[in-house]
């Protein structure tokens, strides 16, 4: 394994939508709406991404143990407990 680089999140099937799902969810955790401006998609911009985690789930037995919205709000609560490193 030494050398080896593994992709680390939920796959395919933990993808959401960051306007749909996302954005909802961290508007109740903030207690506040989001003014989103949508424009045209840029050069190199990326439209649908999800880390392959097939190599990590077979080299290292690895597999995803928190779920979308439990791993959002854990985040948020790291990110207002550590304002200072932003």
């Amino acid at each position: 394994m030494a050398g080896q680089v593994y992709n680390v999140g939920g796959g395919a099937e933990n993808v959401i939508s960051v306007y749909a799902e996302f954005f909802p969810m961290l508007e109740e955790l903030l207690g506040a709406k989001i003014p989103v401006v949508r424009d045209d998609w840029r050069p190199g911009d990326q439209r649908v991404f999800y880390a392959d985690i097939r190599s990590a789930m077979k080299d290292l037995d690895w597999n995803p143990k928190i779920g979308v919205e439990e791993g959002i709000k854990m985040l948020f609560a790291w990110v207002e407990g550590n304002r200072g490193v932003f």
